[in-house]
């Protein structure tokens, strides 16, 4: 008798996505690989919250930092334009008020291509982690455009070794994929799925075989990409 997919996450999933799992007959494990260590911004804080120029934003991370800026009882954002991954991190960003979303797309590279198509500002802020990727800024660098970057907060790799047996793994950031891998091994027969490109390259990059990657940057997508793959090889296995 099959046993139903028993499914490991590498971040813990919101009560929603959990809820969606058991109502499609799907075991979660879960456990956070990575922590997040927000920075004291500073001097920095001040040129945040008053300037015009229009905010990048890539994660929910670098959201939360600007909250944090935003609600120090100082003073808040002033209509500022932003920028932003599309799914999880935009609606963060929807939450913040005065912040107003003028362009968004599912990764870094179709967002860098978006900000130089549209062509709003020669200067951008781009809040970002101590590890952020190269690709956006560079892009935007080498079309002209000035980018100052405020790393607010570092991720820190918290991943142990996983003992309990599992059919598949869900990744929500290249830094994970980095800490799963610090202290696990994977068979090639078990599936690996992504919130993105560019997690499903860091994956890849230690071995991992990427089943899927969620159509967009949600975790209740990545986990749908799972199920229906495990759906798809049911029904193969009754024809």
């Amino acid at each position: 008798m099959k046993h139903e997919p028993i499914i490991l996450s590498t971040k813990v999933l919101r009560p929603d996505v959990q809820l969606a799992a058991s109502q499609n007959e799907v075991e979660l494990l879960m456990a956070d690989f990575i922590m997040i260590d927000f920075i004291d911004p500073g001097e920095s804080a001040k040129e945040i919250l008053s300037s015009h120029h229009p905010l990048i934003l890539t994660s929910q991370q670098g959201v939360r930092a600007l909250e944090k800026i935003s609600y120090d009882g100082k003073t808040g954002f002033k209509n500022r334009d932003v920028y932003c991954i599309a799914g999880e991190t935009r609606k963060a960003t929807e939450l913040i008020p005065s912040l107003y979303i003028i362009g968004t797309a599912v990764n870094a590279v179709s967002l860098a291509e978006l900000i130089i198509d549209q062509n709003r500002s020669q200067t951008y802020h781009y809040i970002c982690g101590t590890s952020r990727r190269d690709a956006l800024p560079e892009l935007l660098k080498a079309a002209g455009k000035a980018v100052k970057e405020y790393p607010l907060y570092r991720t820190v790799l918290t991943g142990s070794k996983i003992t309990t047996f599992f059919d598949a793994v869900l990744f929500f950031s290249p830094s994970g994929a980095d800490s799963f891998f610090q202290s696990n091994l994977l068979s090639n027969d078990v599936p690996c799925f992504c919130i993105g490109e560019t997690t499903a390259a860091a994956v890849e990059g230690h071995g991992g075989r990427v089943a899927g990657i969620a159509a967009e940057p949600d975790q209740r997508k990545v986990l749908e990409t799972a199920i229906s793959y495990f759906k798809k090889s049911r029904k193969k296995q009754r024809l």
